[in-house]
């Protein structure tokens, strides 16, 4: 057993914007702290884009690794199209990834743009933790139900255990 702590195997979440009316030049770059994937992601405005949809690219340098869209008239978007290829949303720790506009609406343009990324933080040894997948339920009293939908194990405090649908925590 190694004495490294390994990276949670829980996503991150991380909010990126780029402030004011949007221009196709708008642009937010930041720098990525640890190795990971993007799994998805949602976004808002505060003025919605009239005429045509509002499109944001997430980059890794010129490689897409997903596409925001707002269309006409809405404010948000609950998802992030990611590449279809799970290659393209990989990134290394200090990779500079950014959000670039690339269409803003025809007639009014998106103003003030909000990205939630959730992010997969890999473990030490380079195995992407995006296999995990839980959900926490809140019942009729205090405490939560741990339902492991994708995989049997979980990890609590830094060991492994066995996790069936519904084991309480």
């Amino acid at each position: 057993m190694s004495s490294q702590p390994t990276a949670y195997p829980y996503p991150s979440t991380m909010s990126v914007g780029i402030a004011g009316a949007l221009t196709t030049s708008s642009i937010a770059k930041f720098v990525m702290p640890f190795a990971g994937r993007i799994a998805s992601g949602a976004a808002a405005v505060t003025v919605a884009p009239v005429g045509a949809s509002l499109l944001v690219q997430v980059k890794n340098a010129s490689t897409v690794m997903g596409t925001y869209t707002i269309v006409a008239g809405a404010s948000s978007v609950s998802t992030c199209a990611m590449s279809a290829t799970e290659a393209y949303t990989k990134f290394a720790a200090g990779d500079v990834l950014s959000l670039t506009v690339t269409q803003v609406g025809s007639s009014t343009a998106g103003s003030n743009f909000e990205a939630t990324l959730v992010v997969d933080q890999y473990n030490l040894d380079g195995v992407g933790s995006n296999e995990y997948s839980l959900t926490f339920r809140r019942g009729a009293h205090d405490g939560g139900v741990l339902t492991a939908a994708n995989v049997n194990t979980y990890q609590e405090n830094g060991s492994s255990s066995s996790a069936a649908t519904g084991t309480t925590i």
